[in-house]
């Protein structure tokens, strides 16, 4: 709920008309929801737990261009080193995490493009 909480403000402060994605992972491809109105909020997500990320990353680079901007919502427990592997390659792209949870090695992970927000649980 706080995450739905947290995507549902963001998007609200957007009022140019824009319409988003949500992608859900955990070891595979959950939902691929598209072309969400930011005005009739958000729809309900679930996910399942065992997260390897950066094959959602390369999903979201497989699927989308570099105007679109990918915002990572997760605990950062992962394999970050895949991670950062995938990241690296997308400079071109804009990208933010919301760290919801476990902190960590995230801070030891030397990101090159993802900007990370830390949420306290």
């Amino acid at each position: 709920d706080r995450i739905l909480k947290t995507i549902s403000k963001s998007m609200a402060k957007l009022s140019r008309g824009l319409r988003y994605d949500i992608i859900t992972w955990s070891t595979e491809l959950g939902d691929h929801i598209k072309d969400i109105d930011p005005k009739k909020g958000v729809p309900k997500i679930s996910s399942g737990g065992g997260t390897r990320m950066a094959k959602g990353i390369k999903y979201f680079k497989d699927h989308y261009d570099s105007s679109a901007t990918l915002i990572v919502i997760s605990d950062f427990e992962d394999y970050l080193e895949e991670w950062n592997q995938i990241e690296s390659q997308m400079s071109e792209y804009t990208m933010y995490g919301f760290n919801y949870g476990y902190r960590g090695d995230s801070d030891n992970v030397k990101w090159k493009n993802l900007k990370v927000r830390y949420f306290n649980q």
